[in-house]
């Protein structure tokens, strides 16, 4: 059965779907990367809306925003304005707030003036060579990968990590966007082996124990994918340390993954125990309840 990716239209086979319920409907993407790219903009797209209302003291409602904004937005994306807006956020406040202006139309168009000639600055430097701070080469490189330029991406978020100098979950984040890059290239080996190099940062994450499994998994290696897999499973989450977070990777995903895993190499009793352990975590998900159909065809 085909089913149509929500991110690009794409339509795919439903058993290689990434799957996700939300509201309990289905909605499904080629993979895990196109989601986390759709959780990515939504956050990021939250996080402008946000420094915008503080650099303006309140929330701003009017609607002359959103349009000078979508102007904006023809040319750059929400990744480019907010780290622009975080950048210059302390003079962005000075002349936002304290400055006088003849109406709050006029504050919002002088509001995205700064922000045209800002970015386009911000995207000078790279043609004319001018070296990136850390977060911003980290920022760009992302940028990069986001619009589909995988080999420009992979330069970049290697120059990052060679500064030295950036903060850990950004450097973690580089290795796991790495491992997208060479994924989407059809390169697994670059694709694990830039996974791995996040251990050098700090202990496994769930999600990039996930990455690994999903990587050994679609490479038929499933005792490797079944040790990944139960690594995440051993990771603690910690919601302060500043990174995204993706919770299913500390439950749902290792034990619906494990499911098929054991499924795969015929260990028919543990592949159910994990099914059931999934089943707790989300009792109305499809696959859950397909795959317990379908023990309960083979018991």
């Amino acid at each position: 059965m085909l089913v149509k990716c929500r991110y690009c239209d794409n339509k795919i086979d439903r058993k290689d779907a990434f799957k996700v319920v939300v509201d309990g409907k289905n909605i499904y993407y080629c993979n895990e990367a196109e989601y986390l790219t759709v959780l990515h903009d939504r956050k990021i797209r939250d996080d402008t809306y946000e420094c915008i209302n503080e650099i303006f003291g309140y929330k701003v409602i009017n609607t002359a925003l959103f349009k000078e904004l979508s102007f904006i937005l023809r040319s750059y994306s929400y990744d480019q304005i907010l780290a622009y807006l975080k950048e210059n956020k302390d003079y962005m406040i000075s002349v936002i707030q304290q400055r006088d202006y003849s109406s709050e139309y006029a504050k919002i168009r002088y509001f995205s003036a700064i922000i045209k000639n800002g970015i386009a600055d911000f995207k000078a430097k790279e043609k004319e060579g001018i070296l990136f701070s850390p977060r911003e080469m980290f920022y760009y490189a992302r940028e990069l990968y986001y619009h589909k330029y995988y080999d420009e991406a992979i330069t970049q978020f290697k120059k990052f990590l060679n500064t030295g100098k950036g903060w850990r979950e950004n450097n973690i984040s580089a290795c796991q966007f790495l491992g997208y890059c060479y994924h989407q290239k059809g390169e697994m080996r670059e694709a694990v082996l830039s996974l791995l190099n996040s251990l050098c940062y700090d202990v496994p994450r769930a999600e990039i124990c996930c990455d690994l499994g999903k990587y050994f998994y679609e490479l038929k290696c499933y005792e490797q994918a079944i040790f990944w897999y139960a690594m995440a499973l051993s990771c603690e989450r910690n919601d302060e340390s500043g990174a995204f977070i993706s919770p299913d990777c500390y439950d749902y995903i290792p034990y619906i993954q494990l499911c098929l895993c054991y499924d795969a190499i015929k260990d028919y009793k543990t592949a159910k125990f994990y099914n059931d352990l999934a089943g707790k975590c989300k009792p109305n998900d499809s696959s859950y309840l397909y795959n317990k159909r379908y023990f309960e065809r083979i018991s």
